[in-house]
């Protein structure tokens, strides 16, 4: 090829690039980066998220008489349903659960003012604080101690990788007031990895807790000095892909007892009086 002809096989080819660039108005674009895989092997909270939230709240108080009898003083039985946020600020990270949606549809006793919403603040983590806020203000302030209780019982999650038969035992503590005293105590909670389930179609931390303390501290009542008893029944499930509880199933019983605890029956309080609070959440999205 002399130089002449070399000349137009070079102005040739810039035509044609330029034709191909003013066709498509821009150069192929780079292809963009992979997220990271999430971890499937560990149990990391979402620290921004938002869920739909339908559940069963169940308040009850009991008093147990000497021979066995059960007598339920107020019962309040509802359905909620709503919203829930994952929301980090300052640093601190919490759950928002905003319930507006909220039935009360069984009452033994006094009846509460017809509910209208519960807003629920629950920080996650060793920093901030539970704020439990009912409307109207008055309806639910029965409720604030065994809701900050059901919380922290229920939103557990494994900081270790996840392996078989985990366990992990953690110390919760406990405000109770009984006749104008306070009684600061804790449990002593043991959380148990029940399956670890990785497919194509689900990723999953199954996991079961539950305590049973005979001696969280007494209370002189009158004549007699009363013993805090209690146990619990946990059951979560928490989506390890998008960092999110998609099950909350809390049943707590806190009573005062003035004879031995009833080992055979596991009933928290043989003679005395009880509470017996049991949440049931199950939440879609994330």
């Amino acid at each position: 090829m002399n130089r002449f002809a070399f000349q137009i096989f070079l102005m040739h080819a810039s035509l044609v690039i330029l034709g191909a660039v003013s066709t498509t108005g821009c150069t192929k674009a780079a292809p963009k980066a992979k997220a990271p895989p999430v971890a499937l092997d560990r149990m990391n909270p979402a620290p921004r998220s938002r869920q739909i939230i339908e559940g069963r709240l169940v308040y009850e108080e009991q008093q147990v008489s000497e021979n066995q009898e059960v007598r339920t003083l107020r019962k309040w039985v509802f359905t909620v349903s709503g919203e829930r946020l994952h929301v980090t600020q300052g640093g601190q990270f919490r759950i928002e659960d905003n319930l507006q949606e909220i039935k009360l549809m069984d009452t033994v006793g006094s009846s509460p003012p017809a509910p209208v919403a519960f807003q629920i603040h629950h920080p996650l983590g060793r920093e901030g604080t539970f704020r439990f806020r009912g409307t109207p203000a008055a309806a639910f302030s029965a409720l604030t101690d065994p809701l900050e209780s059901l919380y922290s019982l229920g939103h557990f999650w494994f900081s270790d990788k996840l392996r078989e038969n985990l366990t992990y035992v953690r110390r919760l503590p406990l405000t109770r007031v009984v006749q104008g005293q306070v009684l600061n105590t804790a449990r002593d909670v043991t959380y148990k990895l029940k399956e670890h389930a990785v497919s194509r179609n689900q990723n999953m931390a199954i996991i079961s807790g539950s305590y049973l303390n005979t001696k969280m501290g007494t209370l002189r009542v009158g004549e007699f000095e009363l013993e805090c008893v209690g146990k619990a029944e946990i059951e979560l499930e928490f989506q390890l892909d998008t960092g999110v509880w998609t099950r909350v199933d809390v049943k707590e019983i806190i009573g005062w007892a003035g004879i031995a605890f009833d080992d055979v029956s596991l009933a928290p309080v043989n003679t005395g009086h009880r509470t017996i609070t049991h949440l049931q959440l199950h939440l879609t999205g994330n």
